[in-house]
């Protein structure tokens, strides 16, 4: 995103500069020289004003995504948290159940859950 706002901001700088030395190095009358640079002026902000308008609307788009993208997350997180404590509770179940286990026997149990 950084990339694009460099490009987009240079291509508005490199217009303006451009023009600039365009119509301050052809030889031109005082009212005639003043219309251009009016012209190259207003040029410039038209094409500043797309340019925002573009950014905005990509900006838009992308926190469109980040936020889809977050939510989404949260609900897989939420899942996995469930399901291992489902898993342990499970576990547990069987531990309670059976009052002749021995550490072995335990540790197999937990890494069946981790």
């Amino acid at each position: 995103m950084d990339n694009q706002k460099g490009l987009i901001i240079g291509t508005l700088i490199g217009s303006a500069v451009g023009a600039a030395v365009a119509v301050l190095t052809t030889p031109k009358s005082g009212p005639e020289l003043r219309s251009d640079i009016n012209e190259q002026l207003e040029y410039g902000k038209l094409k500043a004003e797309d340019a925002a308008i573009l950014l905005k609307e990509r900006m838009e788009a992308f926190t469109e995504i980040i936020e889809e993208s977050s939510s989404n997350l949260s609900e897989t997180v939420v899942e996995e948290a469930n399901q291992i404590v489902h898993e342990v509770k499970r576990a547990l179940e069987l531990l309670r159940e059976q009052d002749d286990l021995d550490a072995t026997e335990i540790k197999k149990l937990v890494k069946s859950v981790i």
